[in-house]
């Protein structure tokens, strides 16, 4: 999987932090996109040049924060790090 992602960017930290979180962290190949470098943000995939966006190996494109993380909570089998209770876990996504 490869994250495009800056360091400044909060949204890009959620979803790294969540993928130490999940041990799903050493399975991403991190790309840095630099958004003061037009050759840097042509490498995004995302059409409308967010992010984050993860690139999946089957080709596909998450490209909001809260579902790249929910994507990695799922993938990795660790449900315990959402909230059990339905109503939390929809403000916690709000």
């Amino acid at each position: 999987m490869q994250l495009y992602s800056s360091s400044p960017s909060p949204f890009g930290r959620k979803v790294k932090i969540t993928a130490h979180l999940t041990g799903l962290y050493e399975q991403l190949e991190v790309v840095t996109i630099d958004g003061n470098d037009p050759e840097s943000t042509q490498i995004n995939p995302n059409p409308l040049h967010k992010i984050p966006a993860l690139a999946l190996e089957s080709g596909e494109l998450i490209v909001d924060s809260k579902v790249i993380c929910e994507y990695l909570i799922q993938a990795s089998g660790r449900t315990e790090i959402l909230p059990d209770d339905h109503r939390v876990y929809h403000l916690s996504r709000a």
